[in-house]
């Protein structure tokens, strides 16, 4: 009898914990352009590793060709879900630049 009431507590703890993840996920929008500024920061690192280990001769060219395009189409991908670029200036501020519309 304490072996299915300590079983039903556990799965009634992680059921909760479930529920709680999957109900904080639908309240979250589109991730913050601080989480996109720290993807395309790993995006730049990524590139530079590539250019190391190829310069090393630990990769050859047709590999490091390879890794530069899959970096790009991240990167462009990232680009295309709306992210304001980390250097684009916000209309409407100062010195913001930015088109009217």
């Amino acid at each position: 009898m304490v072996f299915w009431l300590t079983a039903a507590a556990m799965v009634a703890m992680v059921g909760a914990l479930i529920a709680r993840a999957l109900w904080r996920s639908g309240q979250e929008g589109a991730p913050s352009g601080d989480v996109r500024e720290q993807d395309l920061k790993v995006y730049r690192d990524q590139l530079r590793e590539v250019e190391r280990d190829a310069g090393r001769g630990i990769i050859g060219g047709d590999e490091a060709e390879r890794l530069r395009a899959e970096v790009a189409r991240r990167i462009l991908a990232l680009e295309r879900s709306g992210a304001p670029a980390p250097d684009a200036a916000v209309p409407g501020q100062a010195g913001g630049g930015g088109r009217r519309l």
